[in-house]
């Protein structure tokens, strides 16, 4: 079976780029033959093959007429299936227009990464349905990412499978700061807590850092640590009047005002080869988020096994049972986040037990585990193709 595969690719800093690239080796692993088709990238090879014998283009391009091209160059490959990593912002909008020459020639896979619904995103939703209209069948992360194609986008039921999103068990697992980390980040004895991601508005890190204060009052040897930067494309919405890389620039700003530069450190974009030392470093890791589809982040603290505080949100509180396999307060509330992040510091066998629940939690979810769920959903979907050829 040979799948191609259209989506953003690293060395895109992108948090799908990273999933697309996760997926695509636990499929090569398992025999399936992958090529990847995506966005040039300064510096980076039109054509390549990497590890697994994945092959990559670094072909697409917004320019419609260019898209156009670029279906060509996609036919060429004769996959068996084309899977498209769709998402908010991912793609130019031309882009979407791919799925129209595809119609009938081979059936087409869409991963939706998040089911937008607000009006702010009024004018790029069109597009978005466009692709879930000519996709042959729709994978999503969650129940309630289902739930939502279904009520706010008319997409059937029979065509939407649930697939989790991976993690890779191995590089992200139970272990022990080297101490690099520490001393460049300066921390010596203090408790530290994470959050790990690109840092961006609905991520509810303003609030994380408005609840150290009432924290640094019990445990005044705690450091903050926000570890992430910018995606490599930063967004404005429609309607949305400030972009993403004014975020960052008001959290700075809140710090400062509350007298709290040696308490929180912004690192900017973290490598890949040293995230898994960031989440060693961690006693706990917060997610804050208002707002969530799913979460890459997440996936990686639950491997590491560590103490995990999140907010009641869509898709966290289908991964995350309260008090087992880590702590749930509601989005937005300071004094429950600090109250949540003191309960934990200073228990450190609630902390273990914690953690030894959420690494069990993420032994589930491996990619090796998630490839097979797909490559079964693949072959249903060709086994489904062909009998309505044959019908036909």
């Amino acid at each position: 079976m040979k799948v191609c595969m259209i989506s953003t690719f690293p060395p895109k800093q992108c948090g799908i780029a990273d999933y697309t690239s996760d997926l695509s080796s636990a499929l090569a692993r398992k025999g399936i033959e992958v090529e990847i088709v995506t966005y040039k990238e300064p510096f980076a090879p039109k054509h390549e093959t990497i590890k697994n014998d994945i092959k990559v283009h670094r072909i697409l391009r917004g320019n419609p007429l260019i898209s156009l091209k670029c279906w060509r160059e996609i036919g060429k490959i004769s996959a068996d299936i084309v899977h498209m990593q769709s998402a908010t912002g991912l793609h130019k909008r031309s882009i979407y227009f791919l799925v129209l020459p595809n119609r009938g020639r081979f059936p087409l896979v869409t991963t939706v990464h998040d089911t937008p619904t607000s009006l702010r995103l009024i004018d790029y939703i069109p597009f978005l349905r466009l692709m879930y209209k000519y996709s042959e069948s729709i994978f999503v992360h969650t129940r309630r990412m289902k739930e939502s194609l279904i009520r706010y986008h008319g997409v059937p039921e029979d065509r939407i499978t649930t697939i989790p999103h991976g993690i890779d068990v191995n590089l992200y697992r139970p272990r022990v700061c080297s101490g690099n980390i520490k001393r460049s980040l300066n921390i010596g004895d203090d408790h530290v807590l994470l959050f790990f991601g690109f840092v961006r508005p609905g991520k509810g890190v303003e609030y994380l850092i408005k609840s150290i204060p009432l924290v640094l009052k019990e445990a005044p040897q705690t450091k903050l640590v926000v570890a992430g930067g910018l995606p490599s494309d930063v967004k404005r919405y429609c309607f949305y009047l400030k972009s993403e890389k004014e975020y960052i620039s008001s959290l700075k700003q809140m710090v400062g005002m509350l007298n709290l530069n040696k308490r929180v450190v912004f690192t900017g974009y973290v490598p890949e080869d040293v995230v898994s030392e960031f989440f060693a470093l961690a006693d706990v890791v917060v997610f804050p988020y208002i707002t969530c589809s799913q979460s890459g982040p997440l996936h990686k603290a639950l491997a590491s096994g560590k103490a995990i505080i999140a907010t009641k949100v869509e898709g966290i509180d289908e991964l995350i049972e309260n008090g087992k396999n880590g702590i749930i307060v509601p989005p937005r509330d300071t004094r429950s986040l600090a109250n949540s992040i003191l309960n934990l510091l200073h228990n450190e066998k609630l902390r273990k037990e914690l953690g030894k629940n959420a690494r069990s939690t993420a032994e589930k979810l491996s990619w090796d585990a998630v490839a097979e769920i797909t490559a079964n959903a693949y072959s249903q979907l060709l086994k489904n193709s062909q009998t309505c050829r044959f019908m036909d």
